[in-house]
């Protein structure tokens, strides 16, 4: 039985502490969206893959950095028993000011990019190309890339389409992985997925939600190196220290 609250989070940074009663074994499904605009995804946890079946009462933390003024809270199977809130923790992290300025500009975008039509948008010297598709300069095609960046000018394309598609937090990793080609003027892929890692888990982001944006968007069986890639950033997650 699916069980739904309204809660007003009122854009504050917390951890949700939800607990949950269900008398039978099932395997829950919990979101996290913006009361006022269903695209605006703030988590989607599942719990009771394999072994780990859910009976009984169970509490749920969800560390929110970002939280939107009310949010629609909704659980596939038992119901709420209670709500309540708890002050998030961050990681030290040391930015420079245009990381500082650039992290801002991430954060927002990433909240309002359901909202936004396609266009350019500038903040602080960043310029995001928020298109439909993003096109191949060579061939004139569409590509399948979420997102791309110029590692000269910093300019950012991102694919309106899939974008829209992602929750927030993955919104953010992407933008974040993105920023770290421009910022480390690397075309390794695995620096720059580490280096946004270590900003978006110090900044009060979940492990679970950081491991399923780079499974959802790279993981392909059929090509070796992205397996590799995942099982690195597999590793790299899992020995990062806890911080909520």
């Amino acid at each position: 039985m699916t069980s739904r609250a309204i809660l007003e989070t009122r854009k504050r940074p917390q951890v949700l502490v939800i607990n949950i009663e269900s008398p039978d074994e099932c395997l829950v499904k919990m979101t996290g969206i913006d009361y006022n605009n269903e695209s605006s995804v703030y988590f989607n946890r599942g719990y009771g893959v394999s072994e780990k079946k859910f009976k009984g009462i169970k509490e749920f933390k969800f560390p929110m950095p970002l939280t939107p003024d009310k949010l629609l809270f909704t659980t596939s199977c038992g119901d709420i028993l209670s709500v309540r809130s708890e002050p998030i923790k961050r990681g030290e992290l040391f930015l420079r000011d245009d990381d500082a300025d650039f992290l801002k500009m991430a954060l927002s975008f990433a909240e309002n990019a359901a909202y936004l039509p396609a266009g350019a948008y500038e903040k602080n010297c960043f310029l995001i190309m928020y298109n439909d598709e993003i096109i191949n300069h060579a061939t004139g095609k569409s590509e399948s890339t979420p997102a791309r960046i110029s590692r000269t000018t910093g300019i950012i394309e991102i694919n309106r389409k899939q974008f829209i598609e992602f929750s927030i937090p993955m919104r953010v990793v992407i933008l974040l992985h993105e920023y770290m080609h421009f910022r480390l003027n690397t075309r390794i892929e695995i620096e720059a997925d580490f280096n946004a890692l270590n900003v978006f888990l110090k900044y009060g982001f979940t492990k679970t939600e950081a491991l399923y944006a780079f499974t959802k968007i790279f993981y392909d069986k059929q090509r070796k190196d992205l397996e590799e890639r995942v099982q690195r950033i597999y590793d790299f997650i899992a020995e990062f220290p806890e911080i909520n």
